[in-house]
């Protein structure tokens, strides 16, 4: 196997982490176009939800619903999928929340009847015929790396006293919510299809920084996971794990199958360009700002009476330097106006 250095480069600078997330938002990303398969989602539901909802949920009839059924805010800032089922004849919906934060929420009972009272009013909306409302059964998927402590229920966050719980609860809408905690379950515990299996694994690895660990580089696992599958969860691992290129090499050294390592090595070379694309792109961001305020001083010693600097003596200044001499010629340039 050739040196994956030697096609890679060395010196290859990496992704800031303000690109990983802002522009990616991979964590979420991941998530969303991993659930959004069907036969992925049924398993999770079938392993994680309880018995007397499994058995009595017909798999068959489970669809993703529209995008519509999700509030703008939560399509840009959270992983979370809507989906209808029959249950004993019954249509039910089933929220899944991803919650990447590590911290536990207290607040989430009161997050999920937010995002619920939307889902209900867009079917409210789209059925003007109705009379009920479908139950959703919401569950949370939380990415952590420590036990959550807080109460599932949303009577928990109504501040009643005890002596007035009698007279005011009845009027309180109260409801729990279905946690799955990744720091529950070990890597080898997780169930699934291929693909929910690995998409689990690499969710916890990143809460850990574990990337290294066997049973997440898991090449049995890889194997039988679908072409595009095993892309995303690639470009995941390359996009989240602020990787330098002698952990990449590592990786790629470690893969025995050729099929695997040619992906990885592909996908290296993407992340590592855009890499390069990102480092020069700053390159010219920082230079047209030293020019902008390079002209602002220039301006400045015009309005003064000042000989000119040169374009060339400023931009070599240090940028904090340049900033300075900035501030300090618009202050006597509004003195000047002043008198």
């Amino acid at each position: 196997m050739a040196d994956p250095i030697s096609k890679l480069g060395a010196d290859a600078p990496l992704q800031s982490e303000e690109t990983r997330e802002s522009i990616h938002q991979p964590h979420d990303k991941f998530f969303k176009s991993s659930y959004r398969d069907i036969p992925t989602v049924i398993e999770f539901f079938k392993n994680y939800l309880p018995r007397a909802l499994v058995e009595g949920i017909d798999w068959t009839t489970l669809e993703l619903m529209p995008s519509s059924f999700i509030s703008n805010e939560l399509k840009a800032s959270e992983g979370d999928l809507l989906y209808s089922v029959q249950f004993k004849g019954q249509k039910i919906l089933l929220y899944l929340l991803f919650e990447h934060q590590s911290e536990e929420d207290q607040w989430m009972p009161f997050r999920l009847l937010l995002y619920m009272v939307h889902a209900w009013n867009i079917f409210r909306k789209n059925n003007p015929q109705a009379r009920k409302l479908p139950p959703i059964l919401p569950v949370v998927l939380a990415q952590n790396n420590k036990d959550w402590t807080v109460s599932l229920r949303f009577i928990d966050l109504v501040d009643i006293p005890e002596n007035l719980i009698p007279e005011l609860k009845p009027h309180i809408p109260d409801f729990s919510y279905r946690l799955f905690e990744l720091s529950k379950y070990n890597y080898e515990e997780f169930c699934g299809t291929p693909l929910g299996i690995m998409v689990l694994r690499l969710l916890k690895a990143e809460r850990l920084g574990d990337w290294f660990n066997p049973k997440v580089m898991d090449e049995t696992l890889m194997t039988l996971l679908a072409p595009e599958d095993l892309y995303r969860a690639l470009h995941y691992i390359f996009h989240v794990g602020n990787l330098d290129t002698k952990t990449i090499e590592t990786i790629i050294q470690g893969i025995k199958a050729e099929s695997i390592r040619n992906t990885t090595m592909t996908l290296a070379q993407q992340y590592i360009q855009e890499g390069r694309q990102e480092g020069r792109q700053e390159g010219l961001d920082k230079g047209r700002y030293q020019g902008l305020l390079a002209g602002k001083i220039q301006v400045c010693q015009q309005i003064l009476g000042e000989m000119e600097t040169a374009m060339e003596e400023l931009t070599a200044l240090p940028l904090s330097d340049l900033e300075k001499r900035n501030q300090q010629y618009q202050a006597k340039v509004a003195q000047f106006i002043r008198h």
